[in-house]
Order: structure tokens, then C-alpha cells, then sequence
């Protein structure tokens, strides 16, 4: 399956290529251009693919940005839910 990627831009004052993405259906890959790897993103799935035993810190980094995303997205629902609650209270008073 070929995949037309794009690259990502890089920070001022940075060149060449770094990483490269697509986005396909409630999914974006991620291509590292230096060392192979591949990563799947998505609202139910998250897989690494490639050198993963001679890119351990992307594998790793990739674990710690999904931890990162799973906590932000759950202290946001529980900042929701509290204001929810307090709302509720407030009217019924």
C-alpha cells in the first residue's frame, strides 16, 4: 500500500527532512525519514512499526506522547464534568 506522504515542516532555522505524514481515514502515519519507523495514530489504535529494537527512544517517546494525550484528554473530561456538576447544583438551589 503506497502512501503519498508530506513532509513536516521543520522548526526556523532547521533543514532537511525529519519526518513526513499522511493523513487517511480517522488515522495519520508518521514516517521518520532517518531511521524507518513508522507510527499509526489513531482514536482507538497506536502501533509502531519498523527498527523498533534499534530506535528504542522513538518507540519509547511514542509511548510517552500517547500517556501524555490519554492524561490531558482525561483531566479535560474531568474539568468538564466538574463544571457540569457545580452547574447543576447552582440551579437547583
Amino acid at each position: 500500500m503506497d502512501f503519498d506522504f508530506k513532509d513536516w515542516t521543520r522548526e526556523f532555522g532547521k533543514s532537511g527532512r525529519k519526518d513526513s505524514y499522511v493523513d487517511i481515514e480517522d488515522a495519520r502515519l508518521i514516517h521518520k525519514v532517518r531511521t524507518g519507523m513508522v507510527f499509526l495514530q489513531s482514536s482507538d489504535q497506536k502501533i509502531a512499526a519498523g527498527p523498533c529494537l534499534q530506535n528504542d527512544n522513538q518507540v519509547i517517546n511514542f509511548i510517552n506522547e500517547v500517556i501524555i494525550v490519554f492524561i490531558r484528554t482525561q483531566s479535560c473530561q474531568m474539568k468538564r464534568n466538574t463544571w457540569l456538576l457545580l452547574i447543576r447544583y447552582w440551579s437547583m438551589k
